[in-house]
């Protein structure tokens, strides 16, 4: 499959899920905030706006799984462990945008 893709489907893919609506630009340090601010639009602000955010996130399900899978034989066990992320909307994480 992936022999099967050019430089246009790369392109492609690009502008259907990059741009400036998508994207953050968060700075740390100290540093002259007008400065900044004026270099960050002078640097990003011909980029281009690119689709909206994304709104089908999925939201992570709270619960437990436990999944037993055999194995004779096996010399050993692989355990995945994961946990629930805040959904990008939470009003906790969504003041960063």
């Amino acid at each position: 499959m992936i022999s099967g893709l050019g430089a246009a489907d790369v392109r492609k893919f690009y502008e259907a899920n990059f741009g400036a609506a998508r994207s953050h630009v968060l700075v740390a340090g100290k540093f002259d905030a007008a400065e900044m601010r004026k270099t960050i639009t002078e640097e990003f602000g011909k980029w281009a706006r690119g689709p909206e955010m994304a709104t089908n996130v999925p939201k992570p399900k709270a619960g437990r799984v436990l999944e037993v899978v055999e194995r004779p034989g096996g010399p050993q066990s692989t355990l995945y462990l994961g946990l629930p992320v805040a959904y990008p909307g939470n009003p906790i994480t969504s003041r960063w945008r």
